[in-house]
């Protein structure tokens, strides 16, 4: 060990424990610097205006999203649209028995056509779509719960990337580009 506590191992070993220090670089006197500099600022600006804008579109998209909105909870609309529901499944199941009785005087009077309305083909298809009919309401509950909670956990990583950047300091003031790197060789 030398007496500057560093230490000294010949060739290719460990030269000094301790670091050397580097100047701070000063103002850019190079046009290229100053030059990469103001594009920076502009980034910077362009970046911090962009996001000054997006942020109230997402906070209200995701106020929209809400299952107060989907449902129809806000405005009371959930039992009128249920009611409607019901009237819907109700022509759904009409018209699937005008469906089955047209199936039946196809296969009754025949004609060039009724191979095509075969009951072995067609009852299949027409059980399928009444067993389906009652299942729409949850079906379709279900596939807006699922999307309200994807769209919540997606539009929820940049309100949090905002709400944690704006807590420590301005949104505008931020340096989000650094303006120094330092290159060593």
């Amino acid at each position: 060990m030398n007496n500057t506590g560093g230490f000294q191992i010949g060739n290719g070993g460990i030269q000094s424990a301790m670091a050397e220090e580097v100047p701070k670089p000063t103002q850019a006197t190079n046009p290229v610097d100053t030059t990469v500099d103001s594009l920076v600022t502009l980034m910077n600006l362009g970046i911090g205006t962009l996001t000054f804008l997006v942020t109230p579109l997402i906070m209200l998209a995701g106020w929209l999203l809400s299952p107060d909105w989907t449902f129809g909870d806000i405005f009371n609309l959930r039992p009128i649209l249920h009611s409607l529901w019901i009237l819907v499944s109700n022509v759904v199941y009409v018209i699937f028995g005008f469906l089955l009785v047209f199936v039946a005087f196809a296969n009754i009077f025949g004609g060039e056509h009724s191979k095509a309305y075969e009951m072995k083909s067609m009852l299949p298809k027409l059980v399928t779509g009444m067993l389906i009919v009652p299942f729409t309401w949850f079906i379709v509950s279900a596939t807006l719960s699922i999307a309200n909670v994807l769209t919540a956990s997606v539009i929820q990583f940049p309100v949090s990337t905002i709400k944690s950047n704006s807590a420590t300091s301005g949104m505008l003031g931020d340096k989000i580009i650094p303006k120094t790197v330092y290159y060593v060789k």
